[in-house]
């Protein structure tokens, strides 16, 4: 909090459980930037463990490129900032200046992220490793489920105050840092695996590259096609059924690092848009969900009163009659016993 205003017992409390050593002199763009970039590097050190069932891609590679990778990818997010910075006012829609400028990060990323010397044989005649990614590699691949650019560059680029649990904090706030280190790392891991996918993909047509980008197990060309198989139908597992139902929940997952790990957040937020954007069978599902959801309640009132129905029957109807022909029975027997 600015030092002139006064903060409340409570406010107080929620800051303390978001302890920093951050002393700022100023709360300029690029102060910020310097603070995120140097706990998100502090975060991504070598070796990390893969705390969830996804990112198979990037848990492809080898441990000596997945780091270079996260490291490089980094590097080249601020190198962006810095132009979206000096963009003209006219220029300044975040969204847009990013989508312009991200064929060129995953360039560099590629270009930066092994030595540029490296040469390898492929069929007999000694080629690039650099040369060869660039020119076969797909540079517009997206990750629908990273939230928008315009929460980690607004604050950054426009001094925008950052929405967390209903309040607006400004970025001095240690709770509004943390959030922004949360959402670089969410990117640089998604962007990772977009581009790891396609590095994959690369190997599958030059085996000696396998070798030198991807972990033992996948050298072999069925571990390899194994494993791409596995990746394209979780991806469209993902995009045909998990997709509708998060955002009918209303729920979006960010990854993140914590103690060498990196963990999937689930959070809950408005997806509402994009729910309304959903053609084809992402549709039909939520439509489904959302059909089950209203019906659940009456088909539930239904079983119950069908089940009081039950018990009234066999209670009150059926079970009199049979304890009326059982008294009947007994008298019966009671009578001619007393005969005999």
């Amino acid at each position: 909090k600015p030092s002139n205003q006064k903060i409340s017992p409570e406010e107080n409390k929620n800051i303390q459980k978001y302890k920093t050593d951050i002393i700022m002199p100023n709360s300029t763009g690029e102060t910020i930037w310097n603070i995120i970039y140097s706990n998100v590097d502090n975060r991504l050190q070598p070796n990390l463990s893969n705390y969830t069932s996804e990112l198979l891609a990037l848990y492809s590679l080898n441990s000596t490129r997945r780091d270079n990778l996260l490291k490089t990818l980094l590097i080249e997010f601020g190198i962006v900032i810095d132009k979206i910075k000096n963009l003209d006012e006219h220029q300044s829609d975040l969204e847009t200046s990013m989508n312009m400028f991200s064929p060129e990060l995953r360039k560099n990323t590629l270009r930066k992220f092994i030595n540029s010397y490296e040469r390898l044989l492929k069929h007999d005649k000694e080629i690039s490793i650099t040369e060869y990614l660039l020119k076969n590699s797909e540079f517009y691949a997206t990750d629908d489920e990273l939230p928008s650019i315009d929460l980690i560059l607004g604050p950054i680029i426009h001094n925008k105050p950052i929405s967390i649990e209903g309040k607006y904090l400004s970025i001095e706030d240690p709770r509004a840092l943390n959030k922004l280190e949360m959402l670089t790392l969410n990117w640089i891991i998604r962007t990772a695996e977009i581009i790891s996918a396609e590095l994959i993909s690369l190997c599958s047509d030059w085996p000696e590259l396998r070798k030198y980008m991807l972990v033992e197990g996948l050298t072999s060309t069925r571990e390899l096609e194994r494993r791409r198989n596995q990746i394209n139908t979780k991806n469209q597992l993902q995009e045909i059924f998990n997709k509708p139902v998060r955002l009918y929940e209303s729920k979006r997952s960010y990854y993140t690092v914590e103690n060498n790990q990196i963990n999937k957040l689930i959070n809950i937020e408005p997806r509402d848009l994009e729910l309304r954007s959903l053609e084809g069978i992402q549709r039909q599902i939520a439509f489904i969900i959302e059909l089950r959801d209203a019906l659940a309640p009456q088909i539930q009132a239904l079983l119950q009163y069908t089940g009081d129905l039950i018990v009234l029957i066999l209670t009150k109807v059926i079970g009199r009659s049979i304890g009326l022909i059982g008294k009947g029975i007994a008298q019966g027997m009671g009578k001619n016993l007393s005969k005999g």
